[in-house]
């Protein structure tokens, strides 16, 4: 009987990823250790809070579907005024994204009208301090990563993917898990 291994390069150390048959024939695939290693490992995490970030594949919550219309009135420094935020509680944009002309900032407060972005956005200052223009934007609410907000404000549940329920204490030894 014959053995082949495909690719037929000498690999030092690998694995085996297919085999065929073909009378007294056997070929195998193989892939050597180092394409192994260029594979993602294990990215979830065991944590109290979601591990997703807002609107990405595994959230999966779509922020079209989340966009607020408004207009930016004012500014001063990384403040922004924007009428449309009084009509949601304080910190319901927190976490958030502000959208201006297909940009994104993201939105570290809010309080009534003003949202504080983490970062400048020189298209939008320029737009507000521009008296003949009205800076037209959108703004998608927030999320603090917890269960109660993923149910409550989001119907999210199904992804949400912290794990709450961690005892804060080892049962077996009783000394502090994190």
């Amino acid at each position: 009987m014959q053995i082949f291994c495909q690719p037929r390069e000498q690999l030092r150390k690998g694995r085996v990823v297919s085999a065929r048959t073909e009378g007294s024939r056997i070929t195998l695939r193989c892939e050597s250790l180092f394409t192994a290693m260029r594979r993602e490992g294990v990215r979830a995490k065991y944590q109290r809070l979601c591990r997703h970030a807002l609107y990405s594949r595994g959230c999966r919550l779509d922020i079209e579907s989340f966009l607020v219309p408004g207009t930016a009135t004012a500014r001063t420094g990384l403040l922004v005024t924007v009428p449309e935020a009084a009509l949601q509680p304080d910190g319901w944009y927190r976490g958030g994204v502000l959208r201006h002309a297909g940009l994104l900032g993201f939105i570290a407060g809010h309080t009534g009208s003003t949202l504080t972005l983490a970062g400048r956005m020189p298209d939008l200052e320029a737009a507000i301090d521009d008296p003949n223009i009205t800076p037209v934007i959108d703004i998608a609410p927030g999320c603090d990563l917890r269960r109660d907000t993923c149910d409550a404000k989001f119907a999210n549940l199904l992804n949400f993917g912290g794990f709450p329920d961690i005892p804060g204490r080892n049962p077996f030894g009783g000394s502090s898990i994190i």
